[in-house]
């Protein structure tokens, strides 16, 4: 078994387990994801993922084949259990960037440029929960968007093939779940000071 065997496994192991309590806050109620960014962020797991393999990732993209059933039941758990539902047009954009990224990959035979439109559609689909982090910072688990950036930086050092189809979604992921749980962080305070 090769080493990156080891971490890509392990990446995959913390993405899970870290979903659980996740997944449990979320089914009790205390957690309210937006759920249309957790289902878009399914679906560009699957296209990066997959990208990945294509490109010969190896074991760095089980983190994001994993990632993409562990936020479509993100998904699934908010609209059961009263998750964020407000549909705005960005979120209406982030969706039809989800469709319209795999059209490359299809026309040239090459995720390059569907990877590109992923990532930078991606890091728009953030900002339903960064908008709603910011005014409810509360109603969400930081440890779970930590653990997120922690298992994408695995999967990167897991990855066989660096190249830019390989490693620039996982990096992405890396970059805004780090800024999304700084910015709760801040959030939270402020929100904490205000109430005193």
């Amino acid at each position: 078994m090769d080493w990156r065997d080891v971490v890509g496994a392990s990446a995959v192991a913390i993405s899970l387990a870290a979903m659980v309590p996740y997944l449990i806050s979320t089914w009790k109620g205390t957690t309210r994801p937006h759920i249309f960014s957790w289902g878009i962020w399914g679906i560009f797991n699957l296209i990066g993922g997959l990208a990945q393999i294509v490109d010969h990732g190896g074991p760095g993209a089980w983190v994001n084949i994993a990632g993409a059933g562990t936020c479509w039941l993100g998904a699934l758990f908010g609209y059961m259990r009263g998750g964020t539902r407000d549909i705005t047009r960005s979120d209406c954009f982030a969706a039809s960037g989800a469709i319209v990224g795999i059209i490359p990959w299809v026309l040239t035979n090459d995720p390059l440029w569907s990877v590109i439109i992923i990532t930078i559609i991606d890091m728009l689909a953030f900002y339903p929960s960064f908008r709603k982090g910011w005014i409810k910072p509360h109603e969400d688990m930081p440890l779970v968007y930590w653990v997120s950036a922690l298992k994408h930086a695995l999967g990167i050092a897991a990855l066989t093939n660096f190249s830019i189809t390989t490693v620039l979604f996982s990096a992405s992921l890396v970059l805004t779940n780090s800024a999304y749980v700084l910015m709760l962080t801040a959030r939270r305070r402020v929100v904490v000071q205000a109430a005193d």
